[in-house]
């Protein structure tokens, strides 16, 4: 992960997750799904920004 908390814009930084037409469970569920699954990539391979992981805004597109 890059740089500092802050875009060059001065916004927070946000993580948009997307999920396609088909089948998918209720929102909350799919929601934690996805920040366990990013949690654990990160946490594999960048584990000094789980942190700012953890800092992020999230939200859905559902």
């Amino acid at each position: 992960m890059n740089n500092t908390s802050n875009s060059p814009t001065n916004q927070p930084h946000q993580l948009v997750m997307v999920h396609g037409r088909g089948f998918k469970p209720q929102a909350d569920v799919l929601k934690r799904l996805w920040i366990d699954s990013l949690r654990a990539g990160l946490s594999r391979d960048f584990p000094d920004d789980l942190g700012r992981f953890d800092g992020l805004h999230t939200s859905m597109i559902y």
